[in-house]
């Protein structure tokens, strides 16, 4: 996916922004550096670009969260090509009180899920230098935006998943009948088993393209692919929850009890990352990174667009210039945020916008 432009009205600290990306020369990606101080608004820039994914983006913030103070609305529209060379028009919009909406093109009612239809965006934070220390459920969140690449249905699978897990959940609270909570867990199941089907197939797909990092699914819920009847087994999975579910008020089984897990293979070691150091861990971020986007390219023909917040904190310089050096050769349009031009060191943006007071400026173009 490659942005040619952005406009953002009354989101986070900005009031209003119009960014027009000059057209990118030759075959290769851009390296989009966005400069400022602390508090101008990179950050958000960024966080309306992941919007262009489905859900609620970098920060995972609600959607009235977003919300510039005193405002009652916020709106974000970018014009883009995404998968196959084709155009998009793309606009959201969230007006207190009501609900988020979404236009691609000239369908005004279109779902969140449909943006996994347009192209793939994946972003790094300072906070994912923890991705194999924190929780499970950080992880499951990381894969499955790099699942939407390949499997763009898989947005919308995950939906209809967490809406039939949570009906079931309010049906044992209730006391419902059996056999309400059947068909609430039959949906669950069906759902689920496809859930899990995506993920393992994403994982095998992009051990293609790993060189130094291997990846699996972890958790007791993939036992099910072990019987002939994968729905039938994770449905019976379900009934012999229920009453611990109904007690405690949460599901114990399913597609949200499955784990990723990483280990780095270097200088003849197997290191798992979630014992890694940190230069280690960050290590294998960029393979998995790297490996998604040449997976990307093979199966779309167009790298995802590639967000990285506070890239000089987030990353040493050799790091820094092996991962934007290859993402661009990759195609990939970068979009990093710094402080100081400078911090970037031997980095050489192919367009520098500097963000001060809401106000934008394209300060030079290579």
């Amino acid at each position: 996916m490659q942005v040619s432009q952005l406009k953002i009205t009354a989101f986070r600290n900005i009031s209003s922004l119009n960014l027009e990306v000059p057209e990118s020369t030759g075959d290769s990606g851009q390296l989009i550096a966005i400069i400022g101080k602390n508090g101008a608004g990179k950050t958000s820039v960024l966080e309306a670009l992941s919007l262009l994914s489905p859900g609620r983006g970098l920060h995972k913030a609600k959607p009235e969260d977003m919300v510039q103070h005193k405002q009652k609305q916020w709106g974000v529209f970018a014009l883009c090509e995404g998968q196959r060379k084709e155009q998009y028009r793309v606009g959201q919009s969230y007006l207190r009180s009501k609900t988020r909406k979404l236009k691609i093109n000239e369908d005004n009612s279109a779902k969140q899920g449909q943006l996994a239809e347009v192209g793939n965006v994946l972003w790094l934070t300072p906070r994912q230098d923890r991705l194999f220390l924190d929780g499970a459920a950080v992880r499951r969140d990381f894969l499955d935006r790099f699942v939407y690449g390949l499997k763009p249905d898989h947005a919308e699978v995950m939906s209809r998943y967490k809406h039939h897990i949570g009906a079931r959940l309010r049906l044992l609270k209730q006391g419902a009948a059996a056999d309400w909570l059947g068909l609430e867990e039959q949906q669950a199941a069906e759902f689920g088993v496809q859930v899990l089907q995506n993920r393992l197939l994403y994982v095998e797909k992009l051990a293609e393209h790993l060189e130094e990092v291997s990846l699996k699914l972890t958790g007791a819920t993939l036992g099910i692919f072990e019987e002939e009847d994968t729905v039938a087994a994770l449905k019976g999975k379900f009934e012999r929850s229920r009453e611990r579910d109904a007690e405690v008020g949460a599901t114990h089984t399913g597609a949200q009890k499955v784990d990723l897990s990483g280990v780095l293979h270097i200088d003849e070691q197997e290191v798992d990352l979630a014992a890694a150091s940190s230069g280690q861990h960050k290590r294998g971020l960029i393979q998995i990174v790297l490996a998604h986007v040449r997976l990307m390219k093979e199966k779309q023909g167009q790298a995802p667009l590639v967000l990285i917040d506070e890239v000089a904190a987030h990353l040493d310089a050799e790091k820094r210039t092996h991962l934007l050096g290859s993402l661009t050769e990759l195609g990939a349009q970068v979009w990093i945020t710094e402080t100081e031009l400078e911090r970037l060191g031997n980095i050489e943006p192919d367009i520098v916008f500097t963000l001060d007071n809401g106000q934008l400026t394209l300060e030079g173009v290579s």
